[in-house]
């Protein structure tokens, strides 16, 4: 089953790739973290508008399909049992995981904008034993 898993997180990293890529939320020539002037506001309104070129938009668009159909195929030809004996829907069971991995992220993000994880490393290796706030999971460290 382990590596169904790893298969899910694969096609939900393919499935939000887009999502994660910075370049998403930035326009051309404006560097990272600047305030975004109001007709580059427009355009991303308009037109969707962002820093990714157009090859990067397809590749995005292509990776997303082909975890897509991934998915599909492995629940074309697997059935998948729970520990009652139950059969259970792969494609079900990839969009809970699907959904459990963005509310993760999300979660995430907002504890990160309230500063409760902070980089913890030190100069030769990275470590988190003597620093109190990195017991926290999903930490960088």
């Amino acid at each position: 089953m382990k590596v169904f898993v790893d298969l899910l997180t694969l096609c939900n990293y393919c499935i939000l790739s887009n999502l994660l890529d910075p370049r998403t939320y930035n326009f051309p020539g404006l560097p990272y973290g600047e305030t975004a002037s109001p007709t580059h506001l427009s355009q991303r309104e308009k037109h969707d508008y962002n820093a990714l070129s157009p090859d990067d938009r397809h590749y995005f668009s292509y990776v997303r399909g082909l975890a897509i159909n991934l998915i599909n195929w492995v629940h074309c030809h697997f059935i998948f049992h729970d520990t009652e004996g139950s059969s259970n829907d792969f494609t079900t069971l990839s969009r809970k995981y699907l959904h459990r991995q963005v509310r993760a992220i999300i979660a995430y993000k907002a504890a990160a904008e309230k500063g409760m994880f902070r980089e913890c490393r030190t100069v030769h290796k990275r470590t988190c034993a003597d620093k109190p706030r990195c017991s926290l999971p999903l930490t960088i460290c």
